[in-house]
């Protein structure tokens, strides 16, 4: 009995370990502990509420939503908690998704004001941050603030190095730089979009750079600030102009 209980009682302890760390708000850990209880008890609404809990606190909600896809839960304490969460997380998600379609008819100062409300409901989903960081962006080139949005990247550049944050210190140098044309902000300028290919981690990333970089290089080349829009009328056929990131500047 002892033998054929053991998956259990590792179950169990992964149990107690999961709750530790949500009460520890180490959420990532503990929603590795607690979808290893699932792999021997997937039908336990407690480990499966928590386990969704742990991934929407660790700002990863699509886990969350596939556990609890299909199911019901009876009234409790746990099902109340986790589904207040669940209510935050979505209204979040409802502005971020109302963000990006105003993001494609290029409403971009309702974009910003919508994302950046999403973020504030949702702080644990970083990349909501990070979107409302880039309209931000997005709204001082279009607003031709040009200063604001060098400051915008640079302080984007120091809290993360990323592809997307180095490439958008790359742009908004190369503004500075037609604006200028001093040549040791033109040098910055290629250093940091050179930077940005050396921290492109995947194809979607190597991709957006191999858009933007002709656009860059014709910046630097004229010092004229055109947007991506004019750049395409003027030098992309319409049924060749590659996709735009959301929010993308220049």
């Amino acid at each position: 009995a002892l033998m054929h209980g053991r998956p259990y009682f590792h179950a169990g302890r992964e149990l107690v370990l999961g709750e530790r760390e949500l009460q520890a708000r180490h959420y990532p850990a503990a929603a590795t502990h607690l979808e290893s209880v699932l792999g021997t008890a997937p039908d336990s609404p407690k480990a499966i509420l928590l386990a969704a809990e742990a991934h929407l606190l660790a700002g990863d909600p699509g886990p969350a939503y596939a556990l609890v896809k299909g199911r019901t839960f009876e009234d409790s304490d746990l099902f109340n908690q986790v589904n207040a969460v669940f209510g935050r997380v979505g209204g979040a998600m409802d502005k971020a998704n109302a963000a990006n379609k105003l993001i494609e008819q290029r409403q971009w100062v309702k974009a910003s004001e919508l994302m950046h409300q999403a973020a504030g409901e949702y702080p644990e989903m970083k990349e909501l941050g990070r979107a409302a960081r880039s309209l931000d962006e997005s709204v001082a080139f279009e607003a031709k603030d040009y200063s604001r949005f060098l400051a915008l990247a640079q302080e984007g550049w120091q809290q993360e190095q990323t592809a997307d944050t180095a490439s958008d210190l790359a742009g908004a140098l190369a503004c500075q730089y037609a604006l200028t044309g001093d040549p040791a902000v033109r040098a910055r300028a290629e250093q940091m979009f050179d930077q940005a290919r050396k921290l492109a981690r995947t194809p979607e990333e190597q991709k957006g750079l191999d858009e933007y970089e002709p656009r860059f290089r014709h910046r630097l080349a004229t010092r004229l600030i055109i947007n991506k829009d004019e750049y395409d009328r003027r030098f992309r056929p319409a049924a060749a102009k590659p996709a735009e990131k959301p929010g993308e500047k220049g």
